[in-house]
């Protein structure tokens, strides 16, 4: 072979391919996607053991420090992970996110105002934000229907048990059934959806990726309210495509979920000039000809 390509998600599986790759001196890529370390210590805290911290910080620090080129999926998350693991930029290339595309979103007749979060139970996303939002809103006698479509019964209980404490049962679903690989996510989606909620977390990583379910949003046609990252304006304008909070503070996310249902007349235009957005940059079209030219390069 002449090049190593260590496709996301499995650097971290790789290291002694890796190191025998660099011994017969291939050419090695790595698709970096996210940081094992940073997810698994930082973001959800699962590993606390000294000695496993450090080992994972290192075997990722080895890899980018090994690798000829490296790919991530744009220039704030290169930069607040190069500088996480404190390693030198070498040759990157940035490569967005690739998402298959979608069913558009149908007219739909909804009585209330129907909101959808979906993905994983990650401190991440701030869906406690996003919880709290939908109490503000009660408050207010602002009526609307949040789904939260996540992906595991047991990672929901904090989350239902909260949802219980302020009686918003009624308001807010927890379902952890729904999936797009099985179908029932896509087809709720385009048939109940009206807004969809992306990343409200506050952590310093929530406030410069770009999550996956936004680009998903964009795909299928649906209008999406996030919080601002450094990532999503490298892409968006934010001021005619994506519906956007400055932070993740309750308030300001109630305070946006009203202001979209109250100018409706707006969304259409929105979701349009999104969809432009993700055709230009995140289509599989788009994805191969920036993998080829990675390839391809000597």
């Amino acid at each position: 072979s002449d090049m190593i390509y260590v496709l996301a998600m499995n650097h971290e599986k790789y290291l002694a391919h890796i190191l025998v790759a660099k011994l017969f001196r291939k050419r090695i890529v790595i698709d970096f996607y996210i940081s094992i370390y940073d997810t698994q210590v930082l973001d959800r805290k699962l590993i606390q053991r000294e000695f496993q911290i450090k080992k994972l910080f290192y075997i990722e620090k080895i890899i980018l420090t090994l690798a000829n080129e490296v790919i991530f999926l744009n220039n704030a998350e290169k930069e607040y992970y190069c500088s996480l693991l404190n390693v030198d930029q070498k040759r990157v290339h940035i490569v967005p996110l690739c998402i298959e595309p979608h069913k558009f979103k149908e007219e739909n007749k909804n009585t209330i105002p129907t909101i959808c979060w979906w993905g994983s139970y990650s401190p991440l996303h701030g869906i406690d934000n996003i919880i709290e939002a939908i109490n503000l809103l009660k408050k207010k006698n602002f009526k609307v229907k949040l789904y939260i479509f996540g992906d595991s019964e047991r990672n929901a209980r904090e989350y239902v048990e909260k949802i219980k404490k302020l009686d918003l049962s009624k308001e807010i679903e927890v379902i952890n059934s729904y999936t797009f690989k099985n179908g029932k996510l896509e087809e709720f989606l385009i048939s109940k959806c009206d807004l969809a909620l992306g990343s409200f977390g506050d952590s310093d990583k929530a406030k410069t990726v770009l999550i996956n379910k936004l680009i998903e949003s964009t795909s299928m046609k649906i209008p999406v309210l996030t919080m601002r990252t450094k990532a999503l304006k490298e892409f968006f304008s934010c001021k005619d495509d994506i519906f956007i909070t400055e932070s993740s503070n309750p308030q300001e996310i109630a305070e946006g979920i009203q202001l979209i249902f109250n100018n409706s007349h707006k969304i259409n235009n929105y979701t349009e000039n999104a969809y432009k957005v993700y055709i230009n940059n995140f289509s599989p079209r788009i994805f191969e000809q920036k993998i080829e030219r990675v390839i391809s390069e000597p």
